[in-house]
């Protein structure tokens, strides 16, 4: 049998074929004319046959030309076939995600069931992981991540910004309270870097010395707890706004001195690039930024 020739020539002859125009051709593939001619050319002395008539300004297709022709649109129209099939949804009414265990307990999931109120045929699958799961292992639809946005073979979509505030439970708060009173008060810090980035502005912003402090309490690497300490009335501390936007909002903890502080990351949707036009992942992403979008007017207007 034969070698096959390669796939760009015989793409190259198709669109020269259907337009009989090497011009044409030249403008469809983005190549100029001289990289269809010489495919063309290479294609035939592999072939061993002329596939075109050459004229002046025109040019026509042999009678092997006219053979070869239906066999090679045909083939591309498998392929293609084969292509989208790759691209297509085959689980239209499951939404599967993976999310960041945080943002997840503290800010998607409350407000999941307004989803779900609007799309009553959707299946949500979630999966809250702290890494970047495999898309194609796991059969994911999208991702929701934290951090720069850049991650190999996926796009990132920029969903929204996050900053640090001070919180603390109300039974804490004394009145006229000022940051020096830090020094007495129970603090809890967080080994994470938006909040040690936060604490390193908010110290010298009020002329602090971490050193002062009488009753700190760290947590490493467990922001639930962290959260969960907090609302217990266990100390004050720096926790990202999206975590305690809830709690802020029906009172169970107060932000303290009108401090914020900007993180360097920030939220991302993220998928391979087809995942973007499933119907299922617009609906979605459509009602995550009016979440979204809500949370950075509540933001500002505190």
């Amino acid at each position: 049998m034969k070698k096959l020739p390669p796939l760009g020539a015989l793409k190259y002859f198709k669109s020269a074929a259907e337009h009989l125009s090497f011009k044409h051709a030249s403008e469809e593939l983005f190549v100029t004319q001289a990289a269809i001619s010489q495919h063309i050319k290479t294609l035939e002395t592999q072939l061993g046959c002329k596939l075109f008539i050459r004229k002046n300004r025109e040019i026509s297709l042999t009678a092997q030309g006219r053979n070869l022709l239906p066999y090679v649109q045909r083939a591309f129209r498998e392929l293609q076939t084969g292509v989208s099939q790759l691209e297509e949804d085959f689980h239209p009414n499951v939404l599967k995600m993976t999310v960041l265990p945080s943002i997840a307990t503290f800010w998607l999931i409350p407000r999941l069931h307004l989803f779900r109120a609007a799309f009553p045929e959707m299946q949500v699958k979630m999966i809250p992981d702290p890494f970047v799961v495999d898309f194609d292992n796991f059969n994911l639809d999208l991702a929701i991540r934290y951090g720069k946005g850049s991650y190999e073979n996926l796009e990132s979509r920029h969903l929204f910004s996050d900053k640090v505030y001070m919180v603390a439970h109300p039974s804490l708060i004394k009145p006229g309270m000022q940051p020096e009173d830090l020094y007495t008060h129970p603090v809890i810090t967080e080994n994470y870097n938006d909040t040690n980035d936060a604490w390193d502005d908010f110290l010298p912003r009020f002329n602090l010395s971490f050193e002062k402090f009488s009753n700190v309490i760290e947590i490493r690497d467990a922001t639930p707890a962290l959260v969960g300490a907090v609302l217990a009335g266990q100390g004050i501390s720096l926790i990202r706004r999206s975590f305690v936007e809830d709690y802020l909002k029906n009172g169970q903890l107060v932000r303290l001195f009108d401090y914020a502080h900007q993180c360097k990351d920030s939220y991302y949707l993220v998928a391979p690039e087809h995942h973007f036009n499933f119907p299922k992942v617009k609906a979605f992403e459509q009602w995550l930024r009016q979440e979204a979008k809500d949370l950075v007017n509540a933001r500002a207007a505190h």
